[in-house]
């Protein structure tokens, strides 16, 4: 397995992105605030979410082309071919796999989303974006 320059220089890209999301997702939960009832804060933590699974999954879109993996059938099918193919591990691929459906909701029906279920899901999930890079670039560094 091998990935060029070029792609390696666009997943590095992404994860920059995925890292600023991810450290701003953090920063919001360790405030003691109710963030989530200030309209500004909780826009912002849903674009945050947003970003953070759009860069997660063109991570998985990089990969996958680059080694020539099967076509994954959607964003969920993203992350189970990167643990088919032991890029991410079981934990990792159900965790952010459960964030797929909101990501869809924040893009079709925004207003069924509640303020509740954007800081239950910062919360839940702010540290999965972590082990994903983690898991990331061990690979990367294996493929090089």
């Amino acid at each position: 397995m091998f990935i060029t320059p070029a792609v390696r220089d666009k997943i590095e890209g992404h994860l920059r992105s995925l890292q600023d999301m991810s450290d701003w997702l953090d920063r919001l939960c360790r405030t003691d605030e109710a963030w989530e009832q200030e309209m500004t804060y909780r826009l912002a933590a849903e674009r945050a979410i947003w970003r953070a699974l759009e860069s997660t999954t063109d991570i998985c879109s990089e990969i996958i082309d680059a080694l020539v993996m099967r076509d994954a059938g959607g964003y969920a099918d993203m992350l189970k071919v990167l643990h088919e193919e032991n890029v991410i591990d079981t934990d990792c691929y159900h965790r952010l796999s459960r964030l797929v459906p909101l990501r869809s909701r924040l893009l079709r029906q925004q207003d069924r989303v509640t303020s509740t279920e954007i800081r239950e899901a910062v919360e839940e999930h702010r540290l999965d974006f972590e082990s994903f890079m983690r898991q990331i670039r061990v690979f990367l560094g294996r493929v090089s």
